[in-house]
């Protein structure tokens, strides 16, 4: 879907995921700062560590691993050098 979005005229098009990426590290940003420094009411502390943990472990991750690869993707890389 990326390859093709690159063969695009629309320069939107080209860097949506750049955007799209930024716009919800920004997010995931505001909101670590917001309970880290605001004061939380105690009977919703469970549900601002749901979001924190989804946040982290899902949104960001994702973002991560699109960028940068996985760990997955690492290990074929090494076993097709160690093959050679």
């Amino acid at each position: 879907m990326q390859k093709e979005a690159l063969n695009q005229n629309d320069g939107f098009s080209k860097r949506f995921i750049y955007y799209f990426a930024t716009a919800w590290s920004a997010f995931c940003m505001t909101y670590i700062a917001f309970i880290t420094f605001a004061p939380i009411p105690e009977a919703n502390q469970r549900f601002a560590d749901t979001i924190l943990g989804f946040l982290l472990g899902t949104a960001m991750a994702g973002i991560l691993t699109y960028f940068f690869g996985s760990s997955h993707d690492t290990a074929k890389t090494t076993d097709a050098m160690l093959k050679r």
